[in-house]
């Protein structure tokens, strides 16, 4: 701002301040107080030292949207700008150090909706679980923090009663039970859990074991899941459940209420009956290809061999068969080439 314009700052809405040098809180606010409609305020890659944590509340009353992220915050920041923005509704804070949200959490707005804590240190489900009562929080993106495992015990009828989106990517999740733990959260429709230690190497393993888990789920990792999709999945789960009975002790496998509901809505089929993973990604292999009974070549050394059966992916067949029609062609167009030289030979002598 120029000297001159300052009657502008109290209209002020939006406001990035990324990428300086700013490194007192103390006087930032100060300067902040006088922007009395800002609703957006952007801090990231300012390395902020807070002094007096407790003196920091309520300096910014009307603000909606606050992003400090790769600022070095840690967890009694985050709790100190918390209470500063009693009305705020989307907050990013991602890549700091913070590993606690306990204090975050109690002092959050009852507003807020948007919680972004991706690429910090939070290795406990227990800190999170103290987000359950932010009652209008729709959205929660945990990615990349130092997750191993999700824990029910915390849990209460009428927590979680509005997150509706939950990202947990490269966490390191080790076992299918921190999935099945996700179907305590009541609205969950939407979730990201790619670079996980969780099911094997292939995305459809994950994909089918999510969905068979989490009925209520219809997005994941940023795809719609469609029926086809739920009904793949849920057989596929269940198949494995039933196979595995004999063995209760099978770590990725659960017995909890979802196989009952699983159970009964598939009663028609029996164990065997039922796809398993691993079938499906071969027949989605055999699908791709085409069985030729007979493909017969008009070369000279092709014609003494005996015409075999072979599988032709798409791109093989349509190109053996442009061959046959380029071949077939050419012999025609050879043939009556010659008998044209034959018939016309008598007048070359002249």
């Amino acid at each position: 701002i120029r000297p001159g314009d300052e009657s502008i700052i109290p209209s002020v809405t939006d406001l990035d301040l990324s990428n300086n040098l700013l490194s007192s809180w103390g006087s930032l606010a100060t300067n902040l107080a006088a922007f009395e409609r800002l609703s957006s305020l952007t801090l990231s890659k300012n390395f902020l030292l807070i002094e007096q944590r407790p003196a920091v509340a309520t300096i910014l009353p009307s603000l909606k949207t606050l992003i400090i992220s790769s600022a070095s915050l840690e967890s009694e920041d985050a709790d100190a700008l918390m209470q500063s923005c009693p009305r705020l509704e989307t907050c990013v804070l991602h890549g700091n150090k913070i590993s606690d949200v306990t204090k975050l959490a109690n002092n959050a707005p009852k507003s807020l909706r948007v919680l972004d804590l991706s690429d910090n240190e939070i290795d406990s489900w227990e800190y999170v679980s103290t987000l359950k009562t932010a009652t209008n929080l729709e959205n929660l993106n945990l990615s990349g923090n130092r997750l191993r495992s999700i824990s029910t015990r915390m849990y209460e009828e009428g927590d979680w009663q509005s997150l509706s989106t939950l990202s947990l990517s490269r966490n390191p999740l080790e076992t299918w039970e921190a999935v099945e733990a996700l179907a305590f959260l009541p609205r969950l429709v939407s979730l990201r859990i790619s670079g996980t230690g969780i099911g094997s190497s292939t995305n459809d393993d994950l994909r089918h074991g999510v969905i068979g888990r989490l009925e209520k789920l219809t997005i994941l990792n940023g795809s719609d899941i469609t029926v086809d999709d739920r009904l793949e999945a849920e057989k596929a789960y269940l198949g494995e459940v039933l196979r595995s009975e004999n063995s209760p002790s099978n770590p990725g496998l659960s017995y909890d209420g979802r196989i009952g509901q699983l159970k009964k809505k598939y009663s028609m089929f029996s164990a065997e009956s039922l796809p398993s993973t691993e079938a499906k990604t071969v027949s989605k292999i055999a699908d791709q290809l085409i069985q030729v009974r007979r493909i017969r070549s008009y070369s000279a050394i092709a014609a003494r061999s005996t015409p075999a059966c072979r599988h032709l992916s798409h791109h093989a067949w349509i190109f053996s068969m442009v061959s046959m029609v380029f071949e077939h062609e050419y012999r025609g167009c050879a043939s009556q080439t010659f008998m044209q030289k034959r018939t016309r030979a008598p007048n070359i002598d002249h």
